[in-house]
This record gives structure tokens, C-alpha cells and sequence, in this order.
């Protein structure tokens, strides 16, 4: 007597034993391809907080975190929806500061220039600048792009940083 074991999870009608094993696998459950052609695994998601925040001591910045944790949602919510964090700095004024990874910094910056209350910002003096990171051999560097009020027109500014790195 031959007994005949069926996997309860397959919805093949009339699947032979074995089968199972040989089926190609999901859409889901496939590697990962770059869309660049690179090869490699997946990039990993990057906390840029710390790398951040050891950028804002470095060049003597006063900083706080404006981003919250929503652990209902499982998400975070930035400031206005465009800043991280909120700096000062006797010299510079008072800045935010929408913090990224280099390749983001389009999108970023296309989502801040959409939002009222940064207008208002820096219609009252504030700056706001979105910080692009991106991993150069062994250090961090960083691509800052301000955007400015000029004559009620938003304008990308690149701003150029002697000391980038962090």
C-alpha cells in the first residue's frame, strides 16, 4: 500500500508528490536586482541620525530632533513633513535641516518646496537645508543643497562645506 502525501498549501489541482519542490519561485521571494545593473545585495536602510547629529557637534551646532516616532503607524513624522531637525548656531542663524540619503535628495527636496509652512520659515529669517549622505570609502559625505526665498521664488542652493565629512 502506497501512502500519498499532499502539501495542504498547494492549490495545484491533482499535484504529484515531489512536485512542490520543483515549482519556480514567487515574485516575492526572489533576489533582489538593482535597477542601476549593480550588482551586490540590497542596500540596507541607513540611520543617518547618528551621522547626523556627530556632523552638527563637529561644526558647532546647537541641534534637537524634531522628528517623532508614530508607534501606531510604524512610521516617522518629520516636522512640518520636511525637517528632522531643528539647529542654531551664532553665526548662522537658526536652521532645519531634512536629512537623507545623496541619491533621495530630488524627492526631498521637491516635498519641502511644497509645503506652506516653509515658506513662512524663511519668509521670517529662518534657513532650511536638506543633507544628502552618501558613503565615500570609509567616511561619510555629506551634499548640502539650501533652499532659499528670493523675491517670493524658492531657489536650490548647493552650498559648498569645507569640512563635509563626519
Amino acid at each position: 500500500m502506497t501512502t500519498l502525501l499532499l502539501d495542504p498549501f498547494d492549490t495545484t489541482p491533482d499535484a504529484q508528490p515531489g512536485e512542490c519542490e520543483t515549482r519556480t519561485k514567487s515574485r516575492f521571494a526572489q533576489k533582489y536586482v538593482d535597477p542601476l545593473g549593480n550588482s551586490g545585495a540590497k542596500p540596507k536602510n541607513v540611520d543617518f541620525n547618528p551621522i547626523q547629529q556627530r556632523w552638527f557637534r563637529a561644526n558647532g551646532w546647537t541641534f534637537y530632533r524634531a522628528e517623532k516616532a508614530n508607534a501606531w503607524g510604524r512610521v516617522s513624522q518629520d516636522m512640518w513633513t520636511c525637517a528632522d531637525y531643528v539647529a542654531c548656531h551664532p553665526e548662522h542663524g537658526i536652521l532645519l535641516v531634512q536629512t537623507c540619503r545623496k541619491s533621495d535628495m530630488a524627492t526631498r527636496l521637491r516635498k519641502a518646496e511644497a509645503v506652506t509652512e516653509l515658506r513662512a520659515w524663511l519668509a521670517a529669517g529662518g534657513h532650511y537645508e536638506v543633507h544628502g549622505w552618501e558613503k565615500e570609502g570609509a567616511r561619510w559625505q555629506v551634499k548640502r543643497t539650501a533652499v532659499q526665498l528670493i523675491d517670493g521664488a524658492l531657489v536650490r542652493v548647493v552650498v559648498v562645506d569645507r569640512r563635509a565629512g563626519a
